[in-house]
Order: C-alpha cells, then sequence, then structure tokens
C-alpha cells in the first residue's frame, strides 16, 4: 500500500512538473531578459558655441558731477606775472572761481561755463618812478570751454578741451591818470596763451572723477565669476567667458552722459562649479561701438556629463515608492543616455511588477512651463511578469512619468540670471551702486542639442531688449572730500 502511494505521488509530481516546466519556457519565449535594447551613441563631438551680445547701459549724472568738479576747482586758479612790452609794463594776475562752473552735455561734447574774477596788480616804471595801483582791480567774465569726450586704448578719459570764448560781464580797465588803461587786449591773450594750465586743471579733474577704466575692468572681472543660479533640487552655475566689449557715447538729456557697452561673451550653464572655474580672459582695448542698439542675443551652452547627470537622477529616485490600485512598485535603477539624435531613458522597477522601463524621445522646449522636458517620446516594456498587460498604462502613468518629471530643466530662471551678473558687476563697480536690469519680451527657444557618448550638450537662445536704469551714481567723493549742497 505505502509503494502504491509513493508511485503516485511520483506520478503526480511529474505530470505537474511537466505543465510547469512548459509554463515556464511558453511565458519566456516572448519576454527574454537579455531585451533588445536601443545602442548607446559611441562617437565624441562638440556643438558650436554661438557668442552672446548683451548691451550694458552707462550713465553719468551731471548734477552730481558737477558738485564734484565745483569742490575740487575751487579758490585760485593761476597767479601769475606778465609783461605789458609796449607799455613797458607788468602786471600781476590771480585767476579765481567766482560761481560754480556748469556742465552740459551734447554728444560728444562736454561744454562748460566757468564764472570767473581776474584780480590785477599794475606796476610801471615812469621817469624813474614805480607807478602801481595799490588796489587790486578786478574784472569778471565767463570762460566758454568745450571737451570732446573720448578714451584712450587702456579705457582712461581722454578729452580734448579747447577754449571756445570769452564772455566779458566787467571790462578790465585801470585808471592811469587822467586816463583808464583798458586791459581787455592784453587779458584774453593771457587767458589765450595760458589756457593749457586752466584746462588741464579742468581735465585731471574730470578724469579723476570719470574712472571709466576703473569701473570697466571691475565688470569685466566681476561678470566673468560663476554665478549660482539654483540651489533646490541641484546646484546649476551661470559663468560667462566675455570676449569683448565695445563702448558708443549716446545722445541725451544735457544733464548726463549716456553710454551703451556692448559685451560679446560666451555664457555657460553648469551643474559642476569646477568646470567654470577659469581665469577672466584680459580686458581688450578701448575700442568704439560703430553702431548702437539695446537687443539681446543670447545662446547659453550647457555641456553636462553624463556620469554626473545618472548620479544625480538616481541620488534623487533610487528607492522611490509609488503606488496606485494596488500595485506598489520601488524604482531600482535610472540610467540616461543617446541613441543617435534620440534620448533613452531606462528605468528598473520592482516590487509587484518587476519591469524595464525604456523611454525613448526628443528634448523641446516647452513654452507654458519655460522648461527643456523630454516631449513626444515613445516606451516600451520589458518584463517575464504575465501582469504586464494589466498595468501597462499605470506603469507608464505612475513611473514613467514621475522619471521623466526629474529629466526636465527650468531655462527661465538661467535667462533671468543673467541680469543679476550684469546688476551685480556694476554696483561693485564705480558706475552706480543702485542698478536695476530688466529684460523684456524674451523670445526662448532650444537651439541646438546633443548627446554623445559621454556629455548632454544643448544649447539655449533668447533674443529681447533690455531696460537698465542706473538710480544712482558711485561717482562720488572720497570720505575726505566735501561736497557743497
Amino acid at each position: 500500500m505505502l509503494l502504491a502511494i509513493i508511485a503516485y505521488i511520483k506520478k503526480f509530481a511529474l505530470a505537474n512538473g511537466l505543465v510547469i516546466f512548459l509554463a515556464f519556457c511558453i511565458l519566456s519565449c516572448g519576454n527574454s531578459t537579455n531585451y533588445d535594447l536601443p545602442l548607446a551613441n559611441d562617437f565624441d563631438s562638440t556643438l558650436v558655441k554661438n557668442t552672446s551680445t548683451l548691451y550694458v547701459p552707462i550713465s553719468f549724472d551731471l548734477n552730481n558731477l558737477t558738485k564734484l568738479v565745483n569742490t575740487k576747482l575751487d579758490g585760485t586758479f593761476l597767479s601769475k606775472d606778465i609783461l605789458i612790452e609796449d607799455r613797458k609794463a607788468e602786471i600781476f594776475l590771480e585767476v579765481t572761481k567766482t560761481d560754480n562752473i556748469n556742465l552740459y552735455w551734447d554728444t560728444p561734447v562736454l561744454t562748460y561755463t566757468a564764472p570767473l574774477k581776474i584780480s590785477a596788480l599794475f606796476k610801471k616804471d615812469l621817469l624813474g618812478l614805480t607807478i602801481k595801483n595799490q588796489k587790486p582791480i578786478e574784472t569778471e567774465l565767463i570762460l566758454h570751454m568745450k571737451s570732446e569726450i573720448d578714451f584712450d586704448q587702456s579705457w582712461k578719459l581722454s578729452p580734448t578741451t579747447t577754449l571756445d570764448s570769452i564772455q566779458w560781464i566787467k571790462e578790465p580797465t585801470l585808471p592811469v591818470g587822467f586816463f583808464e588803461l583798458n586791459l581787455k587786449n592784453q587779458l584774453e591773450k593771457f587767458l589765450i596763451e595760458n589756457q593749457d594750465t586752466l584746462l588741464y586743471q579742468l581735465d585731471a579733474t574730470l578724469g579723476s572723477l570719470i574712472k571709466l577704466d576703473e569701473a570697466i575692468t571691475k565688470i569685466w572681472v566681476d561678470i566673468q565669476k560663476p554665478i549660482l543660479i539654483n540651489r533646490q533640487a541641484q546646484e546649476v552655475w551661470l559663468k560667462l567667458d566675455a570676449q569683448d566689449i565695445r563702448l558708443k557715447l549716446l545722445k541725451g538729456p544735457k544733464k548726463e552722459i549716456r553710454a551703451l557697452a556692448r559685451l560679446n561673451t560666451f555664457v555657460y550653464a553648469d551643474i559642476n562649479r569646477e568646470k567654470l572655474e577659469n581665469l577672466p580672459n584680459r580686458l581688450p582695448r578701448y575700442r568704439k561701438l560703430s553702431f548702437s542698439e539695446d537687443s539681446l542675443k543670447i545662446f547659453i551652452h550647457s555641456n553636462l556629463d553624463l556620469n554626473e547627470i545618472n548620479e544625480i537622477i538616481n541620488y534623487n529616485l533610487k528607492g522611490q515608492q509609488l503606488s496606485y490600485s494596488g500595485y506598489t512598485v520601488n524604482i531600482d535603477s535610472v540610467r540616461l543616455y543617446g541613441n543617435k539624435e534620440k534620448v533613452i531613458v531606462l528605468s528598473w522597477i520592482a516590487g509587484d511588477v518587476e519591469a524595464l522601463i525604456e523611454v525613448e524621445g526628443k528634448p523641446m522646449y516647452i513654452q507654458d512651463k519655460k522648461q527643456i522636458a523630454i516631449d513626444s517620446f515613445n516606451y516600451k516594456i520589458h518584463t517575464n511578469n504575465t501582469l504586464l498587460g494589466i498595468t501597462n498604462n499605470l506603469l507608464y502613468e505612475y513611473v514613467m512619468n514621475h522619471v521623466v518629471s526629474y529629466l526636465s530643466i527650468e531655462i527661465s530662471e538661467e535667462i533671468s540670471r543673467l541680469s543679476d551678473i550684469i546688476n551685480q558687476a556694476i554696483s561693485n563697480s564705480n558706475i552706480g551702486d543702485k542698478v536695476e536690469i530688466l529684460f523684456h519680451n524674451l523670445d526662448i527657444d532650444l537651439s541646438d542639442f546633443l548627446i554623445s557618448k559621454n556629455f548632454l550638450q544643448f544649447t539655449i537662445y533668447a533674443e529681447g531688449r533690455a531696460e537698465i536704469n542706473i538710480k544712482k551714481e558711485a561717482i562720488r567723493p572720497r570720505a575726505h572730500e566735501k561736497v557743497n549742497p
């Protein structure tokens, strides 16, 4: 009896074992673990870099500048003896300022009106006697000067200032006996011959106040420092690699000197700050800008290491648990790579369903979300689990969308933070300490994309207009200088 029971058990086990084996073979025919996956790109290539064009307006407030000029140029300008040969006389002259010097801007000429007083002591030897006035004669006049503003190759102010005209408020006369000696011609000759001394003081004063060379140098260096534009899910850094800068003086109100600096630069965005650390390029020599506009053309280049991207993706996604309609799966790992012009994303999941989800698509700029995302994608699910047909849409909705959402790149932040770089650089310079820079009506798009063996590369393009308002100039006196109210 016992032998019969054992024989029956063997027969039952054999029959059921055969059924199980056959079922396994049937299931394995269409769901092999040797999945036919897209091949990863095996080429190394780099996208062509385009130069961005940024315009940085510069403004100097003449009201403030006028105060500083009058603070520095005060008191006696010139003291000198002159000889009047035809009359064999000698005059000692002092030229002093009687009121504020006024400045007006008419591109590219800066004009000045300087109210002056000339005090003269007349001395003449006549028949062995020395005739001289005990009290200095005084006359008043206004010097009209003009200066063509320009800069030398090192960005230092290089004005060409000339004496334009002399306006006599009170003509100089000297009583000599029964006569009055008119000294107008002699004094005009004196002023013309000594104009270099007067104008040199004015040019030197302007040069000490309008230090465009120091301001441009500091802007040029500061603008090339990496700036952190995102510190939330992942640090993102923005970096300018400036190539050229040119300047044009603009027409504007008479109480404001306006200029426009055109900056040509490469712009980079990266998740690795070390890749952006390099010494700034040298400041080019000063060049005039032949035309002016305020349009922006921005190309932001990114060259992201695929290993770093996959590390970040897995850091954020690996181990996450997703549940829906009674099914629970865990994300084991994710891998992103390129196949020709497509992006491939592989996600391994385990739990109630074990599968490899394969997604392929192309990056596109999503206008309403202001981000680059994988769009128009196809997907495949590789698995040995027969329940896959039931959970196909489920896995797509709650696993694939979840994974893909981590692959989107917000780019509006990168564009807008360019203004922060310019703003910070200008505020740190001697041009302005309260600057607002706004980008208007930006048209943004994904200009180019390439995923090679080791890198994901893309270029964001934006164009629009810049509005920059400098509220308060940094042309201000040092601590020991006092400005007249």
